[in-house]
């Protein structure tokens, strides 16, 4: 695994800031030397880390390996540093199987358009004399113009609802159409005491203009949910009925025993 070592200790050193955690209470909790995350820190030292340690630094940050030896943490300013850490949230979850993707084809959203499919995404156009009725994209990160580009991905984050990622391009006049990626949370309806609350939808993040510097995590957590698009999936209701299942068994009943 091919990296680069100042950027993993600037990364290293910016989560420990943080997290205001203790580097020698973090070296001792993954059985490192006191004073070893410091030398590796400088310059002059040219030393690569194992990715056994990698992996174990990664874990007690809260990071994936990924993120740690190719991220910026360093250069993120606040607002942009969480949305890091939720993509990357998002990339761990997915590999857990935390959250349930599909894969939707640019093709459904044709439908979609002339009206024969709702979607939360999309809302009417007022037609003009005689024009059909046409349901366009709603974006709440751009004003001009905007289109599907590729297929897209809807996961379902169980109590804190459904996220869309949505692979897209927008017009403008001078560049021309610009292929981006919008990430949207559609929170499901709350009850609270004075009654129930309407789901909402809520725009987590774009690639146009200064979420460019998201892209490469985005990227990254698309590539996660294309690794995982073979593997069994199963729905919150399968999950607990296994679960109540294999509670119920005793350790002699197990096949594998």
């Amino acid at each position: 695994m091919e990296f680069e070592r100042a950027r993993l200790m600037n990364n290293i050193n910016t989560l420990i800031k943080d997290k205001n955690i203790k580097i020698g209470e973090l070296e001792n909790s993954i059985g490192i030397s006191t004073g070893y995350l410091s030398k590796m820190s400088k310059a002059e030292n040219e030393s690569m880390p194992g990715i056994d340690l990698i992996w174990k630094l990664a874990q007690k940050l809260g990071t994936s390996v990924d993120m740690l030896v190719g991220g910026d943490f360093g250069r993120s300013n606040d607002n942009l540093f969480q949305l890091i850490r939720v993509l990357d949230k998002m990339k761990k979850d997915t590999d857990l199987h935390n959250i349930e993707w599909r894969r939707v084809p640019k093709e459904f959203y044709e439908n979609v358009k002339i009206g024969t499919l709702p979607h939360p995404l999309f809302e009417e156009n007022l037609p003009f004399n005689n024009d059909p009725e046409e349901f366009h994209y709603k974006s709440d990160f751009t004003n001009d113009p905007v289109g599907i580009f590729a297929d897209c991905f809807e996961g379902d984050m169980l109590e804190f609802g459904k996220i869309y990622i949505m692979n897209l391009f927008c017009k403008t006049k001078d560049e021309g159409a610009t292929p981006y990626t919008e990430i949207i949370l559609e929170q499901p309806e709350q009850e609270y005491e004075h009654g129930m609350e309407e789901g909402r939808l809520i725009p987590i993040c774009s690639t146009l203009g200064k979420g460019q510097s998201l892209e490469p995590y985005i990227n990254e957590l698309i590539n996660c949910i294309e690794r995982h698009e073979a593997d069994v999936n199963l729905n919150s209701e399968q999950k607990s009925i296994i679960s109540a299942y294999m509670n119920a068994c005793t350790d002699d009943e197990l096949p594998f025993n």
